[in-house]
């Protein structure tokens, strides 16, 4: 989460959040306060303000995600649940994915992965909790369309999204909406600087990416895996119009 004095922006994991962010702290007097915080904890002196957030094609995101993982299979250097979920264990792309969307519990060690109380002062975290992941399984929900209520919904009424898939035009134009004048710094920063955290071979802030993800989604899934992301993510890919 990074505020400014004319917008929160918040930072959901795998949709181009580390580019903005880099944007927002170098290029627009942006300040973190934590790196992948929601919006019930917005201070009560930013809750006034509009937040800026940004979705990403439901198929795409569960590829970067598989691969964000794979690549960092690892303890405890970026404890994220995904990580948590897939247990470090480099299981096909296929069957982590159902084993995401279908999962019903966790139970013991896994569940002891997420802790009690939340630490923002830890960097590269997305810092859920054990009720919070709790509340993921007790849902029918896919775990795109469930985060992204987790991370957006406390302040849906005064957020304005971006699709990752237009990134640089839509937050142009959304600074258009709210009056938020960007310096020329910014400006040249959205025209020339190249995609961060990527998992395709492009540059990478935090690892060194072995496994590189093939940028065409449509190539992971068969019909069922496409089916069930339709059916467990369907309010999300509603009101964003998402496609295959």
């Amino acid at each position: 989460m990074i505020v400014t004095d004319k917008f929160v922006f918040i930072h959901f994991f795998r949709t181009g959040g580390t580019f903005i962010n880099e944007l927002l702290l170098k290029h627009a007097g942006g300040n973190m306060l934590c790196y992948h915080g929601h919006s019930s904890i917005i201070p009560n002196e930013y809750k006034h303000l509009p937040v800026i957030g940004i979705v990403r094609n439901p198929w795409d995101w569960y590829v970067s995600v598989y691969y964000h993982c794979v690549n960092y299979l690892y303890l405890m250097r970026t404890p994220t649940a995904l990580n948590y979920i897939l247990d470090y264990t480099p299981t096909s792309f296929e069957d982590s994915i159902k084993k995401l969307l279908n999962i019903k519990k966790i139970t013991g060690k896994s569940l002891n992965y997420f802790p009690d109380n939340r630490d923002w002062t830890t960097p590269v975290c997305d810092n859920l909790l054990k009720t919070d992941f709790l509340s993921y399984l007790e849902s029918s929900k896919g775990y795109c369309n469930w985060y992204f209520e987790h991370m957006y919904s406390q302040n849906d009424s005064n957020v304005y999204y971006c699709k990752l898939e237009n990134l640089r035009n839509d937050f142009l134009e959304i600074m258009e909406k709210i009056g938020c004048k960007l310096n020329d710094e910014a400006y040249k920063y959205l025209n020339n600087r190249s995609d961060t955290n990527t998992t395709n071979g492009g540059e990478n802030l935090f690892v060194d990416i072995f496994h590189n993800r093939n940028l065409n989604y449509h190539e992971y899934y068969d019909e069922e895996l496409k089916e069930l992301v339709s059916s467990k993510d369907k309010e999300y890919i509603k009101q964003f119009d998402y496609k295959f």
